[in-house]
């Protein structure tokens, strides 16, 4: 998380981790998770992450999010009417 810029919710602020996840910022999450299967998806890019700590590279592609902020911004991908 620090390398995506510390662990803090971009969207809202939270800083508690127990509700902090990864978000794909081009919502090419389901793609990856077809590519790479979602149990081994985490663990791959954290290790990516930790043996190419290029920040920027990283933060372009993902960013902290709380579940909520996750669920909106996923709602607004999706164009669904809240």
């Amino acid at each position: 998380m620090e390398i995506l810029g510390g662990v803090v919710c971009q969207g809202c602020g939270i800083t508690d981790e127990r509700v902090l996840t990864f978000d794909h910022i081009n919502g090419d999450g389901a793609q990856e998770r077809a590519l790479y299967g979602a149990g081994g998806l985490g663990q791959r890019m954290i290790r990516e992450m930790v043996n190419d700590p290029d920040a920027e590279k990283w933060r372009k592609k993902y960013r902290v999010l709380c579940f909520n902020c996750n669920w909106i911004a996923h709602l607004e991908l999706q164009k669904v009417a809240v």
